[in-house]
């Protein structure tokens, strides 16, 4: 709390004597940064458009504008403030990659190619525009394409986590298991705090029955992505075929604590609820499962939970 007022009053302090000194764009441009360095977002896309309005040709002014409104999910105005720096510098590498970005986000495959194709021609050592194509592709479903352009992030770039992540996503799709388990264990090497890759490799691990592996890996998953149902969920799941029922129990409870939509969830925790013993507790998770559309918890309703009365 000390630190955050701290923050704060330093914020404001910036603004207040900005304000009675900002006259140029460069002025009002410093202050959209220092607000953005203190997570101040909206405060910052005020400045950049006051930077703007001090002189409209402004390109990093459009630049950072757009970066934080991307963040904010303002996808298309960011697309819009990309689009105004590229017209001002037709050269300007980055911005052709960030709004590939926005356009793979937003599901426009063909026009984010064009982009991180553009990015790649002015700069052709630029390993993040070579990831991007990569996710481009491989949402587009060309496992290939997207192969090659992981590839050629990491020889741009070998320590590139993301990159040996991504690419061990398509080596598996591939049906090339010890290649991804490669790149998985170099993603985790390179960056011990990759949450996202340590639950890719325990389903990799899953896959090839090394379970207690997974548990360790789903665990470290755990540590560093806390808000990941699906690692909580594959955990419960091995507890529970190793009989450690109640730990499963605690495991699906609190993948539901994060997503209380998680129908399957719900299903496993009244099955694993059944095993002991608790009827009524489990005839309430498969109730919910069946509302939230998991069509195989009416079986267990039908036997343990309604007497005469069954669903259809």
């Amino acid at each position: 709390m000390k630190k955050n007022l701290q923050v704060l009053c330093l914020v404001l302090m910036t603004s207040f004597f900005s304000a009675a000194y900002a006259q140029t764009a460069e002025d009002f441009h410093e202050r959209g940064n220092i607000k953005f360095e203190h997570g101040y977002l909206y405060g910052a896309i005020e400045d950049f458009s006051l930077a703007i309005e001090a002189d409209s040709a402004y390109i990093k002014a459009y630049y950072n504008r757009a970066f934080v409104k991307s963040q904010l999910g303002y996808y298309e105005e960011a697309l819009e403030d990309y689009t105004l720096a590229i017209e001002l510098d037709p050269f300007y590498v980055r911005a052709y990659n960030n709004r590939g970005a926005l356009y793979t986000i937003l599901g426009d495959y063909d026009a984010a190619m064009e982009d991180y194709n553009m990015a790649i021609d002015l700069n052709p050592y630029y390993a993040e525009a070579y990831y991007n194509r990569g996710n481009a592709r491989k949402n587009a479903g060309d496992a290939e394409g997207a192969l090659e352009d992981f590839s050629e992030a990491i020889n741009i770039n070998p320590e590139y986590a993301r990159a040996y992540n991504n690419r061990a996503l398509i080596r598996r799709t591939l049906g090339d298991t010890s290649e991804a388990l490669e790149d998985y264990n170099k993603a985790v090497g390179l960056d011990p705090e990759f949450g996202e890759a340590y639950y890719n490799r325990a389903i990799l691990k899953i896959d090839i029955g090394k379970r207690s592996e997974a548990v360790k890996d789903l665990t470290m998953a755990i540590e560093h992505h806390g808000n990941l149902p699906e690692a909580y969920f594959k955990r419960g799941n091995i507890k529970f075929a190793q009989g450690n029922i109640q730990g499963s129990i605690d495991d699906y409870s609190k993948a539901i604590e994060i997503n209380n939509g998680f129908a399957e969830a719900y299903y496993n925790r009244g099955v694993a609820s059944f095993q002991l013993g608790n009827i009524e507790g489990a005839c309430k998770d498969f109730n919910r499962s069946y509302e939230l559309g998991f069509r195989r918890a009416r079986d267990y309703i039908n036997r343990l939970c309604n007497g005469n009365s069954r669903l259809q």
